[in-house]
């Protein structure tokens, strides 16, 4: 259904159907099917933010193939446990960002990355990830009190949380593991029911004709059995 509404979405501010009216306009790229038009121009950024998240969805719908195979489908269930371990490592990691980027601020001499309680934040964020530039931290010799506390940031995250965060991860696997192969299977169970539930009467019907179920089976030549089944042959030795 989110998915539904993204695509509406993604038709209400396609900028093709904005630029109908001025196809032909004194403008550069004008033309049947443009997108150039100030109309479209105008609605083009809020279009690009729906296709991203329609593609997001469409991957996750993705995720259904995966039971075609239990192990990957347990290894996806299992994926899906252990986030609320990484949401408490997100917590975590925005608390600690939040509390050294007010601790900065309140410092006398200050790196102008770190100047002010948002790029303060913005930096240790950038930091967190990997992202903030080498070449800035020469700003930070003239500030010793703002070089002592970045460093002490680092170290919470790099060398704390993460590895805490890997060994919760290793534990959540191990504890939920063996119970996943089960899940898969109820897992399947459900996609089958729920595709079969979209199946048409005619076609599901002509299905169960197919299986010729109410013939009886033939247990052995000359032995025939119940109806009702499907008749497996085995191998004679």
């Amino acid at each position: 259904m989110l998915l539904l509404w993204m695509l509406i979405f993604m038709c209400i501010q396609e900028p093709i159907w904005w630029c109908i009216p001025d196809t032909y306009g004194d403008y550069p790229g004008s033309g049947l099917f443009n997108t150039a038009c100030a109309a479209g121009q105008q609605h083009k950024e809020v279009y690009a933010a729906f296709s991203c998240a329609a593609m997001l969805l469409y991957c996750v719908l993705i995720l259904d193939l995966s039971i075609v195979s239990m192990r990957i489908s347990a290894f996806v269930l299992v994926c899906g446990r252990v986030v609320a371990e990484v949401g408490l490592f997100l917590m975590a990691a925005i608390f600690l960002i939040l509390a050294f980027a007010l601790g900065i601020s309140a410092l006398d001499r200050q790196s102008p990355s770190f100047e002010g309680i948002g790029n303060a934040a913005f930096s240790l964020f950038a930091m967190t990830l990997g992202l903030y530039p080498s070449e800035n931290l020469g700003e930070l010799k003239d500030a010793v009190g703002v070089l002592i506390t970045v460093s002490v940031f680092t170290i919470l995250i790099a060398i704390f949380l993460l590895n805490l965060l890997v060994a919760q991860l290793n534990q959540a696997y191990q504890l939920i593991f063996p119970d996943m192969q089960g899940y898969a299977r109820l897992n399947r169970a459900s996609v089958i029911v729920s595709t079969v539930d979209q199946v048409s009467q005619r076609r599901w019907s002509r299905f169960l004709e197919s299986l010729n179920l109410d013939e009886r089976l033939e247990f052995n030549e000359g032995d025939v059995g119940l109806a009702g089944g499907i008749q497996v042959m085995e191998p004679s030795w």
